[in-house]
């Protein structure tokens, strides 16, 4: 390969050309050495390496003059990493935010980046504000023609839950055990005073509350995903 090129397999030699009269080439560091024929050379069995690769390759002639040249190569064979973050850190499928994101590709610096958001064009880094279910997909290909894929999916749900009690009525006598109903948003988990009540199909009861003798003040709360 050439000098400060970049290929995407492991190379098997480096061949090259020289002097006529050059009776030697050797690679520096790694003690290979070959005889030129006709000035034209190969060195093979060199140990490449991921990532920047530098040699040194000095050719002798038969006079014992020496002259030395630096080559570099890189080398990728991987496709470069990338995923898919907001906030500073990566959406992990399923995630539910309650506030507006911009969601960005993290990869390699020399990949190049395309992505979609619900099936339609979408550019990093741009904000999404409405509320709704979103599948986000990122393609990265870097130089050599590796292309590496992510995607994920988020939930953004800015709107509070909503929850009522239905009984006791406010204000009402009630006994010093108290059963508690009301209504909820049914993805919510609802607590009674901090009492943990489950939900189904909206709804939620607690059978008995103990209460003190006097003003009692029941809390009702919920909380979405």
């Amino acid at each position: 390969p050439a000098d400060g090129s970049s290929v995407e397999t492991l190379p098997s030699s480096i061949g090259g050309s020289t002097d006529a009269d050059a009776s030697e080439i050797a690679l520096i560091p790694t003690g290979l050495k070959t005889t030129p024929v006709n000035g034209s050379f190969t060195l093979s069995g060199i140990p490449f390496a991921e990532g920047l690769n530098r040699f040194s390759l000095v050719v002798t002639d038969r006079a014992g003059n020496s002259a030395r040249t630096e080559y570099r190569i890189t080398v990728n064979t991987k496709a470069p990493g990338v995923e898919i973050v907001a906030d500073g850190s990566p959406i992990v499928p399923g995630t539910f935010f309650n506030h507006p994101i911009a969601p960005t590709v993290r990869t390699d610096a020399d990949a190049t980046v395309s992505a979609k958001i619900n099936g339609g064009p979408f550019t990093p880094g741009s904000q999404i504000s409405s509320d709704g279910d979103y599948a986000l997909t990122a393609d990265a290909a870097d130089p050599q023609g590796h292309v590496a894929h992510a995607q994920t999916t988020f939930v953004i749900d800015r709107a509070a839950p909503v929850v009522k009690i239905i009984s006791p009525v406010a204000g009402t006598i009630q006994t010093a055990f108290v059963e508690i109903r009301g209504t909820s948003t049914e993805s919510a988990s609802v607590t009674v005073n901090g009492i943990r009540v489950p939900v189904a199909s909206g709804s939620f009861v607690l059978p008995s509350l103990a209460r003190d003798y006097g003003e009692n003040v029941i809390t009702v709360s919920a909380r979405d995903s």
